[in-house]
Order: structure tokens, then sequence, then C-alpha cells
């Protein structure tokens, strides 16, 4: 402020680079993650992610009948999880076929590549950590086992949305009329078989929506998915 000189100094030595104290990256650190960016694979770790995250990157696939209650399940458990501090997405059927999907029809054929394309989507949103909300109505148990295959056994918990025909033509009448009607096919549970899952990791009853999300908030608590501490 009053241009006066309060200190000065010189520069007696120089040191080389090598000859430095501490150094941001060695050469050895830089060729690894150098190995690793060529593979693809993320220089953040696993528990790195867990620790800021405080979770595990974790897919709730829930299945179940068109009218099931499947989706308010969904939307109301992102709802919560998000209230609780998770880092949470969701990916449900009508939003992935409104893009990702659009070209695709609702064939046999056509439902399992819309399936394998979201288990692709859903494992890398479990790489970054982050636990992903599925709810599609994923009717067939090899495209499920190949579900899991694609996210990885360990990070796929299965909820089996478990209700009956006529609860989902009471609860979606705008859409079995349709099929009643003969403008619609291949719906599950109608003239599409829906098999029911062999080993879910919970059954909830749509009946009981106000106990299932805080069934499953305990199920992520026990399974120390969310929290983890």
């Amino acid at each position: 402020m009053t241009n006066n000189t309060v200190a000065v100094g010189m520069i007696i030595d120089k040191l080389n680079a090598e000859d430095l104290p501490s150094r941001i990256v060695d050469e050895k650190t830089l060729e690894a993650n150098k190995l690793r960016i060529t593979k693809g694979e993320s220089l953040i770790s696993e528990a790195q992610l867990q620790k800021r995250y405080n979770q595990k990157g974790t897919t709730l696939w829930i299945t179940g009948l068109h009218g099931s209650g499947k989706n308010e399940l969904a939307f109301t458990l992102e709802k919560e999880l998000f209230d609780q501090g998770a880092t949470v997405i969701l990916l449900d059927g009508s939003s992935i076929r409104s893009g990702l999907s659009n070209e695709l029809d609702f064939s046999p054929a056509d439902r399992a590549e819309h399936l394998r394309r979201v288990a692709h989507i859903s494992k890398i949103l479990n790489d970054q950590g982050i636990i992903s909300i599925c709810s599609f109505i994923s009717p067939d148990e090899n495209i499920r086992k190949q579900v899991v295959q694609i996210i990885g056994e360990d990070r796929f918990k299965l909820i089996h949305m478990d209700a009956d025909l006529e609860f989902c033509k009471k609860n979606k009448p705008e859409l079995y009329e349709k099929f009643e009607l003969g403008l619609i096919q291949d719906l599950p549970g109608a003239d599409l078989q829906y098999i029911t899952p062999e080993n879910p990791s919970l059954i909830l009853k749509p009946e009981n929506r106000a106990q299932n999300t805080r069934i499953i908030m305990e199920f992520l608590a026990d399974s120390k998915i969310f929290p983890i501490v």
C-alpha cells in the first residue's frame, strides 16, 4: 500500500526435482494410474466411494405386474433414501423407453434387450458408488438371471411386489381394458407369462404400502448397504 520494502530474500541454491522432499505424484503412481485409465478403471477405489457416500453401490430391482404398485414403491423409496442422505438414482420403464429404448417394442426379444441396457446403466451407477432403484416388470427368470450376471450378484437385490392379477386390474383398469379390447398384446400376466421370482431378497404386498418403504430401509440398514455406519 505504501510501496515500502518490508522483507527481502535471495535464492542461494537450487534443487533438482528428484531431490525435493515431496512430489505430488511419483512416476510409479503415474504409470499405475495410466494403466488403470487404459483399462477403463476408475482411480477412485470402492472403499473411497463407500466412505464418501456412506453406502454401497447396489441395485434395488423391483419386479411385478403392471398395476402391482412397483412404481409407487420405487418413487417413494427414492424420496425416502434422498431424505436420509443417500445418493440414489431411479430408473423406470417409461423414462428409459422414452429415450434409450425408444426403438424397442414389447416383444420378448425387445423386452430382453431393453432390460440388458438397463442392467448396464445400473452397473455403471453402482461402480460409482450410487444406489440404483430399477422398477421393471422383468417377467422372465432367465432374463433376471442375465441382469444379475451384468450387475453382479453381490450388488443385486431383487424385490418382488407380489400382487395378483385381479388387484392389478383394479389398480390400472385402463391398461387391462385395452388388452381386453385387443388393442395391446404381450402383456405379462395376461397373454405373456410372468414367472414368479425364485429367491427374491424381499417379497412385499401392495396392500401394505404404508410399511413397504420402511421394510426396505430396515433391510438396507441390516445389510450394511445404507447407511454403512
